[in-house]
């Protein structure tokens, strides 16, 4: 996976990101009149400095020796996920380390990403699943930080990545974006 971004549209079933988002939101659909803050999970809120009014919700699903892996819902999204997304042949040699999702609102904002970031030290490769269609690119960079390439948020897409690769998160600004993150390292 060394250096690449990969993308596959339509690998996650429907039934997974819609079963993911109804425990999350508990909504079949992801609009702005069904989203809200007081979905079937914890969440916390996620205030980023790099982005003045950015407002996210976290959650995590599944970190390496946590206990709240045992809670019912986070057991339930992670055998989805691993079920059904993290069985990509790219991914053969990986197992899980931290997953999270992110539920981002819209927003006002004069930049369309937050900064480019790593999920972690060390090698691991990413996995993103998105859960709906929405705006808010995720934006990849080269070493010196130019613009690599920008995949736009679609509904049962999975992106692969080589975890060194630096991207950024997009600011959507019409309609919310939720996002699967799994950081996996070699087994």
């Amino acid at each position: 996976m060394f250096g690449q971004i990969k993308v596959f549209d339509n690998y996650v079933p429907d039934f997974v990101t819609e079963a993911i988002t109804k425990i999350v939101i508990g909504a079949e659909t992801l609009t702005s009149e069904t989203t809200n803050a007081n979905g079937k999970l914890s969440f916390f809120l996620k205030i980023d400095g790099t982005s003045p009014g950015m407002v996210s919700l976290a959650s995590p699903i599944f970190d390496v020796g946590a206990e709240s892996n045992n809670f019912e819902l986070r057991k339930a999204i992670h055998r989805l996920a691993t079920e059904n997304t993290l069985n990509h042949p790219l991914l053969n040699g990986y197992s899980p380390y931290r997953s999270r999702i992110y539920f981002q609102f819209p927003m006002a904002a004069d930049r369309d990403h937050k900064s480019p970031h790593v999920n972690m030290r060390g090698p691991h490769v990413v996995a993103l699943v998105y859960l709906n269609d929405s705006d808010g690119t995720t934006a990849f960079y080269n070493e010196d930080e130019s613009l690599r390439m920008e995949v736009e948020p679609k509904k049962n897409r999975l992106v692969i990545f080589d975890g060194s690769i630096k991207h950024g998160v997009g600011i959507p600004k019409h309609s919310p974006r939720m996002v699967l993150t799994y950081d996996l390292i070699a087994k």
